[in-house]
């Protein structure tokens, strides 16, 4: 029985994190991190660097935001990335799937807004 109820709370605290997308961190404390996301990087590849370089808490969090968020139907566009780390995965994954001559103004605005938070 303990074992279940262990189970269910790790559970819920997974699918918590994937479905509330909080960022890392809270605005004014966060910091600009540079990530490369190259052509031969699948998807959890990616999911694991944005892990390593503090933009998201876990790579398996992260990657089932990014089936959630695309539903694997957006390619991941390859490039050099400068991310806050008090952007959600959400706004980090419009970024990594939408080129940037298809942003709108209003768009990156409320991402850049969100970056001036440093």
């Amino acid at each position: 029985m303990a074992i279940l109820v262990v189970a269910c709370m790790g559970g819920y605290g997974f699918f918590h994190d994937v479905f509330v997308d909080e960022p890392v961190a809270i605005m004014g404390t966060g910091r600009n991190v540079t990530v490369t996301v190259t052509s031969s990087m699948d998807r959890m590849d990616i999911a694991g660097l944005m892990e390593e370089n503090g933009l998201t808490k876990s790579k398996y969090i992260f990657y089932a935001q990014e089936k959630l968020f695309t539903g694997d139907t957006s390619p991941i566009i390859p490039g050099t990335y400068t991310f806050n780390t008090t952007m959600n995965a959400q706004d980090i994954l419009y970024i990594l799937t939408t080129p940037e001559q298809e942003r709108t103004e209003e768009e990156t605005e409320e991402i850049e807004i969100k970056e001036e938070g440093e």
